[in-house]
């Protein structure tokens, strides 16, 4: 009998701690709630092109209401000002954090209250190296010193060819690194998790010579990789030099992930077999489009080019639906059990494709745990899938030779 060369009890394990580790996550006091509270104004600036002395004395501000804080993709500049007080008799130094990690460039000014210069800016933002920020983090962080007794006056300027999200929070910094810390175990442990059931599922692909295996483990590394650029990881510790490759690398590893989970359920479910040419001949024009737009990011309008990407993708997850649909109906194996984990992976991908085009709330990596318990969610439906189909491949492995001992039987 040909056994599994790598066993379920690492992954598993994995995913207990993953979901202890996550509750404990989602208890956490938030690092805001004893903070001062922040009521920010905004300014979108179609032109740009003002200086920090312009927009103080701009009077086109307004509040920042929950409508108005994820524009999403745009080429106008954002400016938000408020006031910071310090009720204390000693100095307080504050953390503002940047909930966005993506960022391209984020400046922020810093003057005391009556002080009618530009103050003193500094900068962040994956335009600008690693080096530059006073505080290495995933997002952008900014420290804030308050005098005892005083105010100062903050102005943000934020410009990228990212989507935009304004969401802010204030820290103390002991706070801060805390939760920044059990964050960085979570996603540790989800990553080790879906490497485990990778690297299983690529000796499974080796040595049964399955196509669906190898292009399980592809797709899995390449959603692995996109998800720790997409959260700041690739900035933070490898590219730290910023620049517009950056930028480029999550939009491009993106459409790359999107694509080998297209090839990943064409060949699972049988697509040539199951759907009508006319549809299948779709799917690989929609993956024809997801190539064009990979080389559309890499070489032209960035900005233009991820929009369409969102606009790709958010309708690639609800066609999807149709396929997979279709599989289930006519049975093909595994398709019941492949359609759960969709449903959990289109859940999450609607979510962010809307959230990135602005029309759905950003979902603060710092303070929710939905993106997380979605990919928990997906890794377990995905675990039990790999198992499925591998004691699928066993059991017609069992039935082949069973059927050729018979045949040698008879011929004796």
């Amino acid at each position: 009998m040909h056994t599994c060369p790598f066993s379920l009890t690492v992954p598993m394990n994995a995913v207990l701690r993953v979901c202890l580790i996550a509750l404990a996550w989602l208890a956490w006091p938030a690092g805001a709630s004893s903070m001062p509270t922040l009521n920010w104004q905004m300014w979108e600036d179609p032109l740009g092109g003002r200086d920090t002395l312009v927009a103080w004395q701009s009077e086109h501000f307004r509040p920042l209401t929950a409508e108005r804080m994820n524009p999403g993709f745009s080429s106008s500049v954002f400016w938000l000002r408020t006031q910071l007080r310090n009720t204390r008799a000693e100095p307080v130094t504050y953390w503002l954090v940047l909930d966005n990690p993506r960022l391209e460039d984020v400046q922020l000014s810093q003057r005391a209250m009556g002080d009618m210069g530009p103050g003193i800016t500094r900068v962040a933002g994956w335009r600008y190296p690693q080096f530059w920020r006073e505080v290495s983090a995933d997002m952008v962080v900014f420290p804030i010193t308050v005098p005892g007794g005083g105010m100062e006056e903050l102005m943000l300027r934020v410009e990228s060819r990212s989507a935009v999200s304004l969401g802010t929070s204030l820290w103390q910094p002991l706070a801060f690194r805390e939760q920044e810390t059990n964050q960085h175990q979570l996603q540790g442990l989800m990553m080790g998790m879906l490497g485990a059931v990778a690297v299983y599922a690529l000796i499974q692909g080796v040595v049964r010579r399955d196509t669906v295996f190898t292009l399980f483990a592809l797709w899995l590394a390449s959603f692995m990789c996109h998800a720790l650029v997409f959260l700041g990881y690739g900035y933070r510790y490898f590219w730290t030099q910023g620049g517009a490759e950056v930028v480029r690398l999550t939009g491009v590893m993106g459409a790359s992930s999107a694509l080998m989970f297209m090839l990943l359920s064409m060949s699972f479910l049988h697509f040539r077999q199951t759907l009508p040419p006319w549809m299948y001949r779709q799917a690989w024009l929609l993956a024809g489009v997801l190539v064009a737009l990979m080389l559309w990011m890499s070489l032209g309008d960035y900005r233009m080019a991820s929009s369409v990407l969102s606009l790709t993708l958010l309708l690639g997850n609800v066609s999807w639906v149709l396929p997979c649909a279709l599989a289930c109906i006519r049975r093909t194996p595994n398709a019941k059990l492949f359609g759960v984990s969709i449903v959990v992976f289109w859940g999450a991908g609607v979510q962010w494709q809307l959230s990135l085009l602005g029309l759905l709330a950003p979902v603060s990596t710092m303070h929710d745990g939905v993106w997380w318990f979605y990919n928990i969610a997906l890794a377990i439906t995905l675990l039990v899938g790999v198992t499925s189909r591998s004691l699928q491949l066993q059991r017609d492995h069992e039935r082949t030779q069973r059927i050729l001992l018979e045949i040698q039987s008879r011929q004796q």
